[in-house]
């Protein structure tokens, strides 16, 4: 999450604490209080969240957020539901000021490594790059991610311009045996 930054979301989960399923459907009875850097709680101002997908993302719930309530080093959302044995998983973000000066619109290209569990550099690993822009679902990249030069452990990652054309956004980088890599930008 970026600090100090409008039109960004954050989601929580809600379920049924006597099954352990996530619940559907329950947007109008969720609420959520926010936490800046530690101090009393205060009502969002986002009064109740949207439901993502009530099929493909059950008790997922997403609250906008105003640049006030971004404004800080730790974010805490703490949210609940008025219907009997809901329960929504608290949120906790430290936010950061991004990557600056990534012109929006124009490809990307960047390397990284990637690490084990032991943080070992990994060599000769097939890496997933996806995008997520403005809190949306993440997506893969349209360019396969290359290990540059080979054998380096070191993996050129691409993004087109189109891919790129956003205000702001995260690149991940994943593979089974490593560590997923986070990369939030900010454009301008």
């Amino acid at each position: 999450m970026f600090k100090n930054t409008a039109s960004q979301k954050v989601a929580v989960y809600a379920y049924d604490s006597t099954t352990g399923l996530p619940i559907t459907g329950d947007a109008a009875n969720i609420t959520a209080r926010i936490s800046l850097d530690g101090a009393a709680v205060a009502q969002s101002d986002d009064v109740n969240p949207t439901e993502l997908d009530a099929t493909y993302a059950e008790g997922v719930y997403v609250f906008d957020l105003t640049q006030a309530e971004t404004n800080c080093d730790l974010f805490v959302l703490s949210a609940e539901s008025s219907t009997a044995n809901i329960i929504c998983a608290p949120i906790t973000v430290y936010t950061t000021i991004g990557v600056p000066g990534i012109p929006k619109g124009v490809e990307l290209i960047f390397s990284a490594s990637m690490v084990n569990a032991d943080d070992e550099l990994q060599i000769g690993k097939t890496v997933v790059a996806q995008i997520s822009k403005e809190g949306g679902a993440f997506t893969t990249l349209t360019t396969a991610v290359t290990e540059t030069p080979a054998a380096s452990s070191q993996y050129k990652v691409t993004a087109t311009a189109t891919e790129m054309n956003c205000d702001w956004g995260q690149i991940r980088l994943t593979n089974s045996s490593c560590k997923t890599k986070t990369f939030d930008f900010r454009t301008s």
